[in-house]
């Protein structure tokens, strides 16, 4: 069996060479010399431009590093969270930082309000104590 299946290979394989052969070379003995510098000059100009295409990829590699470098570094960033679960990055540090600034401010401001009432309060009292030993 695997003699009739390597024969046939080869056949195929002498079938196509043949018809390649006949096809094939005609067409190329028959080209006039024209066409022959036609195609080289064809050749020549997309010789050319493999070249320059060539000589960019150094350039390429190094812009593919980049933005590789520059998407890990995003991702990272992108992957850390506060106590809290909000992202980091979602939140300026500077913004946090005012945020307590303000809930400090807002404390102070209380605890002054508090005194403050407590005082009026105080001089309500002696207010009406005075009023009331008239």
């Amino acid at each position: 069996m695997d003699m009739f299946s390597d024969a046939g290979v080869l056949g195929i394989f002498c079938i196509f060479a043949i018809l390649l052969i006949k096809e094939v070379l005609p067409l190329i003995a028959r080209k006039p010399k024209e066409n022959k510098v036609l195609e080289i000059n064809a050749i020549e100009h997309t010789l050319r431009k493999i070249n320059e295409c060539v000589n960019k990829v150094p350039e390429l590699e190094r812009m593919l590093r980049d933005v590789s470098f520059k998407m890990s570094k995003s991702l990272d960033m992108h992957e850390k969270y506060d106590s809290d679960g909000r992202p980091i990055w979602y939140i300026k540090e500077e913004l946090e930082e005012n945020i307590k600034m303000q809930r400090e401010l807002l404390n102070r401001q209380n605890v002054v309000l508090d005194k403050i009432a407590t005082a009026i309060e105080g001089q309500t009292q002696l207010i009406e104590k005075m009023l009331e030993s008239k």
